[in-house]
């Protein structure tokens, strides 16, 4: 052939408007590769080891493409076949032809990260080229491509700059098993970084060179923008100020270490303080070893991730840093308007490889990359390395998943030297006990607010007052609440279930009903995103002007909302989100209402409906026998409270140790086993036939929620899926602003009637006041749980 291609891409009128010469695309790769390669690594092999690997993956990569039957495919002349397969073929080449890597783990990873570059990792021993029955046709295979290969010798050699020969295109089959079974055998948790990393500096690179995505270089923070961002816009706060200078102090002290804590109450500013010690750690990073760390700020909630970044663009207002959002309903258009079929493509790459100075993202994209095994997901797992990650209230992780989380962040920060920060103002037991998954390891963590007791003694913003003798009815809370609310006061109602906090809500609007000073509102995730936004702006407007407000509220609230209340009513849950609910009462440290109340209840079986039954009782059996417990009480409960459910949860370390097991023996898939790397969910998953998403239109006049929807609705009809995707991209984050998730089972006969497919209903908007109430959003029927957006 006269010239080879490794992409070739075409318009509906089969003319081509974009090509890349096989040669220079493995070259720029091969670059690529070598660039993002991180330097200080902590792995057991040397640096200068892995680097070569990375060099040969890279560069090699796509060598199967030299075959014509691919080239022809590319064209367009054949169809995809057995024959057009280049991702085998450029492994075990590439694992043949350099047999002067004498390391063998090495060796063997050039071939599987190779072999699975197109597609999720898979365990080495679900190899699908070490199937007996398949092993025929595989070596007839690899037989005609190189025997088609060595046709074009000369030609290729020239391109590529290698010989090569016959005995690189032989599959040895009964090697490369050997091989993964050693792999495999090892058990070592060093295995699992070492492959994702690999994998993904390798896909990373040829995603972002095939798409022509630019790369971005990180920028130097002005060390001085917090502070004048602070003198600008806020008062200044002397406590807050203290925090701020001991924490900065105390990371660049211990800067040598990878694992940090900040533990402080709410409202003593954590995350601008955060953000400021990580600036300073990511200057003094780049004076000792050359390069400026990207800062990764995750949050566990979706609806505080706009919140933070508006924050964060504020204080980076003029100033040359990108700030990258993204969650799984981004809106990749929110700031670009290019609607470029081949510019969606590289607006989402910069997006999905966190091509900024700063990424802000969530819990679930963050720890699904760090434990799995998607190639989606794992194209940034790259950006991790030397990477400075703020993890924001850490305490919302699931118990079950303490030690595996705090094992996989300790060995993130030991092998790839990520610096971490988990802040929360209730630090769980993260590090406790990992010893029970075979870790013996001393594991040393700094908290950066040494002298954070001082903090705590200190307050009097708020109290629990504990009201849980007997369990209560809705009635009967009522009447609580009548005895302690004051009219002219802001009161909060935080509940467990969408079906009590519309009962509340309804009894309580027609309570006040007379008295038009008061207004009522119902925040839980059955109103579509957009109007919950609108419910919390408008809130936030009436509380600042002193106005009487009640909230009724799910757990939707807890983390991260910034409204401020004069009393609180929780109903019995994890004690950390009980204090999170207290840092809504106060909020701003007004001395008139020094120790406002938070009053804890028990509403029926709520709680165990939503977090079973051991959490609601180490809370009550901390809380129990005590009539009042005051603010600097917080963290001496909360400690108590965590050493209890550390006790509780030891019947769940199984939930830990299987996903741990499965990532040392690279599990990533194998069925055969109890539990692999790819059924690992943070949250767990509810069963999904029973759930579907459910589109209001919600505003009248031209429609324009109709035009999102049908825009939608047109992107499912497209056959290929790539264009698919692209124009999913286009409006999905519109779409979202107007979907709930509901049970199938609160479909009513009526809503039926506007059913688009099996996923998807609709609620037209002349219909919309018989099924979504303006106040409470969609009538549930039944007993359900909040949802939560990640």
């Amino acid at each position: 052939m006269e010239e080879y291609f490794s992409h070739i891409k075409k318009n509906n009128y089969g003319e081509i408007i974009f090509q890349k010469k096989l040669k220079d695309h493995l070259e720029e790769v091969e670059e690529r590769t070598k660039n993002i390669f991180y330097k200080n690594t902590g792995f057991s092999i040397q640096n200068e080891e892995i680097s070569k690997i990375i060099q040969i993956i890279g560069k090699y990569h796509d060598f199967g493409k030299y075959t014509e039957y691919f080239q022809k495919y590319l064209l367009g002349e054949t169809k995809s076949s057995d024959n057009t397969n280049h991702a085998n073929l450029s492994g075990v080449f590439s694992y043949n032809h350099f047999e002067n890597v004498k390391n063998e783990r090495l060796r063997y990873l050039i071939y599987y990260i190779i072999k699975y570059h197109h597609s999720k990792l898979k365990s080495p021993l679900n190899d699908m080229l070490f199937d007996f029955n398949s092993n025929e046709k595989y070596m007839r295979l690899f037989n005609t491509w190189g025997k088609n290969l060595l046709q074009n010798k000369s030609k290729i050699e020239e391109e590529v700059m290698i010989n090569f020969k016959e005995n690189d295109f032989i599959l040895n089959d009964k090697l490369l098993r050997r091989n993964a079974k050693k792999i495999v055998k090892e058990s070592n948790i060093e295995n699992y970084y070492l492959v994702n990393y690999l994998f993904s500096i390798l896909i990373n690179s040829d995603k972002i060179k095939s798409s022509e995505t630019e790369i971005y270089e990180n920028n130097e923070i002005n060390l001085k923008i917090v502070d004048n961002f602070l003198q600008k816009n806020l008062s200044v706060d002397e406590q807050k100020n203290k925090v701020r200078e001991t924490i900065k102090k105390n990371i660049l002290l211990n800067r040598q270490e990878n694992l940090f804590t900040i533990t402080a109450p709410t409202g003593v500013g954590k995350t601008l303080s955060s953000l400021d010690a990580a600036i300073e750690l990511r200057e003094e990073i780049f004076r000792e070893k050359g390069y400026l760390p990207k800062i990764i700020y995750c949050l566990p909630f979706i609806n505080i991730i706009d919140q933070t970044v508006d924050i964060f663009e504020n204080v980076f207002k003029n100033e040359n840093i990108k700030i990258i959002k993204h969650h799984q309903y981004t809106d990749i258009f929110e700031k670009n308007d290019s609607k470029e079929k081949y510019e969606v493509q590289k607006l989402k790459m910069q997006l999905e490889t966190w091509q900024g100075d700063i990424v802000v993202t969530t819990f679930i994209q963050f720890f699904h990359t760090l434990i799995g095994n998607k190639n989606s997901l794992l194209k940034k797992f790259c950006e991790y390395a030397g990477s400075i990650i703020i993890l924001d209230e850490i305490q919302s992780i699931n118990p079950k998943y303490w030690r595996l989380i705090g094992a996989v962040l300790y060995y993130l920060g030991k092998y790839l030297d990520s610096k971490i920060i988990l802040m929360t103002a209730t630090q769980p037991a993260i590090f406790d006990n990992i010893d029970k998954l075979g870790i013996r390891e001393k594991i040393n963590k700094i908290e950066l607010l040494d002298d954070n007791k001082k903090y705590y003694s200190k307050l009097e913003r708020t109290k629990l007052v504990p009201c849980f003798e007997n369990k209560i009815d809705s009635n009967e809370f009522i009447d609580l609440f009548s005895r302690e609310y004051e009219v002219g006061k802001s009161a909060l109602i935080v509940v467990n279930t969408i079906k009590r906090a519309n009962e509340l809500f309804d009894k309580i609007r027609n309570m006040f009903k007379s008295k038009d000073e008061i207004s009522c509102f119902c925040l839980s995730t059955s109103l579509i995103p957009k109007h919950r936004k609108i419910l919390i702006k408008k809130i936030k407007s009436l509380l600042k002007k002193n106005r009487s407000v009640i909230v009724i509220s799910t757990q939707c609230i807890e983390a991260g909302v910034d409204l401020d209340f004069d009393i609180g009513f929780r109903d019995v849950a994890p004690l950390d989100s009980i204090i999170q609910v207290a840092g809504r009462i106060n909020r701003n440290d007004d001395k008139k209402k020094k120790n406002s109340p938070l009053y804890i209840v028990h509403l029926k079986n709520d709680s165990s409906l939503v977090y079973g039954s051991v959490i609601p009782k180490v809370t009550k059996n901390i809380l129990e026998n005590k009539k009042e417990i005051f603010e600097k009480n917080y963290k001496e409960i909360i400690d108590n409270y965590f050493f209890k459910l550390n006790k509780e949860i030891e019947i769940d370390l199984d939930a830990s140790k299987k996903i741990f097991e499965a990532m040392k023996n690279l599990n990533y898939d194998f069925k055969s086993t109890e539990i692999s790397i790819e059924e690992f969910r943070l949250i767990d998953e509810k069963n999904k036939g029973e759930y579907v998403n459910l589109f209001v239109d919600f505003y009248p006049g031209e429609n324009r929620e109709l035009s999102i929807l049908n825009r939608y609705l047109e992107t499912t009809k497209i056959s290929y899926s790539e264009k698919r995707k692209d124009e999913q991209l286009k409006i999905k984050g519109k779409f979202n602003n107007f979907v709930i998730t509901i049970k199938k089972k609160d479909i009513s006969v009526e809503i039926e009637n506007f059913k688009i497919n099996d996923w998807l209903y609709y609620i037209p908007y002349k219909k919309r006041k018989e099924y979504y109430d303006d106040f409470i959003g969609f009538n549930f029927k039944g007993e359900d749980e909040i949802f939560y957006s990640f």
